[in-house]
């Protein structure tokens, strides 16, 4: 039997600790702009872990221990924020998720127009992860860690424990891959590519 390239670094079975229900200060890697299938404009944001000690990078590192099998795969962590409220004015987790970006940024103000979403590259902010349960296609009931909707806050009140982490969501009814936050029914976007490799930022 040959030694294989990678065995030297290769993870151990069992190896890769899931991350735990908790807040944590984030990144983004990519932001783009897109719509709901209501016509709503939608924000998409991939974020990972840019401080969280053993979990630094921890989306990035399942990502690439996933695209080795799968070419297709996407990004593990993605958040959906609808833009407009039902009148047609800014919604509340719009306006919450730009200002936790802009309180943990010093100096950093939204670039309004076509360069939005570039100015939100490798911005930071707090996000908080909650349990959730889901169902795998195996037909059985798993439970993911993944951002909980309205609960985006800012760098200071990660590092100060100023938040609160929500008890697991129990599985309803509803079948998504338990790697993404899932939006609901009529916010579900349309129209675009699922974020590739390539179109990572590194």
């Amino acid at each position: 039997m040959q030694k294989p390239r990678d065995f030297e670094t290769a993870p151990r079975q069992g190896e890769f600790k899931r991350l735990p229900a908790d807040g944590y200060i984030c990144k983004v890697m990519r932001a783009e702009e897109t719509t709901s299938k209501n016509g709503k404009p939608m924000l998409k944001v991939a974020i990972d872990i840019a401080d969280g000690g053993e979990y630094d990078g921890y989306f990035k590192k399942q990502f690439e221990g996933r695209v080795k099998n799968n070419p297709e795969v996407t990004w593990p962590c993605v958040c959906y924020i609808v833009q407009t409220n039902q009148e047609g004015g800014t919604s509340g987790a719009f306006k919450n998720f730009v200002e936790c970006v802009r309180e943990s940024n010093n100096g950093w103000e939204p670039a309004w127009g076509d360069k939005f979403c570039d100015h939100l590259m490798a911005m930071r902010l707090g996000v908080v992860f909650a349990e959730e349960e889901y169902l795998n296609n195996k037909g059985e009931i798993r439970t993911s860690v993944k951002p909980d909707y309205g609960h985006f806050t800012n760098i200071q009140d990660i590092r100060e424990k100023n938040y609160s982490v929500p008890e697991k969501k129990k599985y309803e009814g509803n079948s998504f891959d338990g790697y993404a936050p899932a939006p609901s029914q009529e916010e579900l976007p349309t129209g675009f590519a699922e974020i590739d490799e390539d179109d990572l930022p590194f």
